[in-house]
């Protein structure tokens, strides 16, 4: 027994000391969207391949359109940490609108730190 909780105690110990990154999703490019999509011409097929799978499906409605529209997520997120301490992360939701099957839109949003 007293090997065990030696065992637990070197474990416990060893945990702070780790360090690595957790990430989750993959990255969307949403620069992607502006240059290789149009609005009203480009189809889910198009998104598809600029995008890949969306993470999640469903629908949305705006005050501004006549209907709902089809809405794809894409998501991602990573976290550096050392130890117990997280020491950067950040996350990005990305929600891409269909109306049918023609692109309509996207809307963004981001904590990811800039990129130079």
């Amino acid at each position: 027994m007293m090997r065990l909780g030696l065992v637990c105690m070197v474990l416990l110990a060893a945990a702070g000391c780790v360090s690595g990154r957790m990430e989750m999703g993959v990255e969307p490019r949403v620069e992607r969207l502006e240059r290789d999509l149009q609005i009203g011409k480009s189809t889910a097929a198009d998104v598809r391949r600029v995008l890949g799978e969306p993470d999640g499906r469903g629908q949305s409605s705006l005050g501004i359109h006549e209907g709902p529209r089809t809405v794809w997520s894409y998501y991602y997120e990573f976290s550096d940490f050392s130890g117990s301490q997280v020491e950067r992360w950040g996350r990005t939701f990305l929600w891409v609108y269909l109306d049918g099957e023609v692109y309509d839109g996207y809307l963004w949003f981001s904590s990811l730190p800039d990129r130079k």
